[in-house]
């Protein structure tokens, strides 16, 4: 368990909706560093000792990072119609 993760959640709770909560939660099983950085091997990502710290289910996290996935490629995606760095 990691306290600091914990009392962070706990601090941000009251002011987050459920969609924030599956965000945040997401954002803090990435921060692991465990083959996230492109979000596709969710299974090595820590998924349960996030949902154990900040009491989010692992289903919601591992929605939060399919979200955040989609937004990375939909940007991805604009950047390259516009004509912008890819």
């Amino acid at each position: 368990m990691d306290t600091n993760r914990k009392q962070r959640f706990q601090a941000l709770l009251p002011h987050l909706d459920e969609r924030m909560r599956r965000l945040i939660a997401a954002v803090e099983t990435i921060g692991l560093g465990h083959d996230c950085e492109l979000l596709y091997n969710q299974r090595l990502c820590g998924i349960s000792e996030v949902s154990r710290d900040t009491g989010v289910s692992r289903r919601g996290i591992s929605l939060g990072l399919a979200e955040l996935k989609n937004t990375i490629e939909k940007s991805r995606s604009n950047r390259q119609k516009k004509g912008g760095y890819s």
